[in-house]
């Protein structure tokens, strides 16, 4: 039996419904705080070798997650929520199918997996924080909507949940969150009406004072092969960082 139809009988055996529940606010704001504080740490810190203006987004990503282990260990201090009790090791490059299984091999730049799944599910490794990551400068802001966003919309990743996460490492000041995605979606550009917001409307996202982000909504125009049914939006925050 192939990977599609293996798992569509599996999860139709187990009454497996998808989407899956939200991952809690509270998470994302730990998660995304850690992320904030990995990223200050690195920027801070003389003795690593991160440079915002030089380096490619993997040398960038790839340092962030060593931090949130630390982090997640409680190497650089008092941890708070995002500790080994509450999430797993984040990982980077890790493989994943996509949401029908058609590719095996999508890597998703960070995930961050809280240590209580949904009980009973069989999708349990992409009940999860997916975050996509992308330079954010001039030359390079459209490609943060055509190589970025729209992983999330087609269904490479985020698949089997409602939530997916957006990083931004910002090279040149004058952009923040809110400007940026508001001229990025006004781009007339081939293929921006794929990966457009509904409403072309950009949120604040802000359940506490902890983080500042922002929220954007997508329709996701697929079917889960499990059981015929449309996913539902995707609700995208984005984190700048500067």
């Amino acid at each position: 039996m192939g990977e599609r139809a293996s798992m569509a009988a599996l999860g139709r055996s187990q009454g497996n419904e998808l989407p899956l529940e939200d991952i809690a606010n509270p998470l994302i704001v730990s998660a995304l705080s850690a992320v904030v504080s990995a990223w200050n740490y690195l920027r801070a810190d003389p003795s690593h070798s991160m440079d915002i203006l030089t380096d490619d987004e993997a040398h960038i990503t790839y340092q962030v997650a060593e931090v949130l282990e630390h982090i997640r260990r409680g190497r650089l201090g008092p941890r708070g929520a995002f500790n080994e009790s509450n999430f797993e090791t984040p990982t980077t490059a890790e493989e994943l199918k996509n949401y029908d299984g058609s590719t095996l091999a999508k890597r998703p730049d960070i995930v961050i997996r809280p240590r209580k799944s949904p009980p009973g599910t069989v999708y349990s490794r992409y009940w999860a924080l997916f975050f996509e990551a992308k330079i954010i400068a001039d030359t390079k802001l459209l490609r943060y909507g055509s190589d970025g966003i729209v992983r999330f919309v087609k269904g490479d990743y985020a698949w089997a949940i409602r939530q997916g996460f957006m990083l931004g490492y910002i090279r040149e000041n004058r952009w923040d969150a809110e400007s940026g995605l508001a001229t990025l979606f006004k781009k007339k550009a081939k293929g921006v009406g794929v990966w457009s917001p509904k409403h072309n409307r950009v949120d604040s996202w802000a359940p506490n004072s902890q983080v500042h982000t922002c929220q954007t909504v997508h329709r996701r125009n697929w079917k889960y092969p499990e059981q015929n049914s449309n996913p539902g939006d995707i609700h995208l925050i984005h984190l700048w960082l500067k």
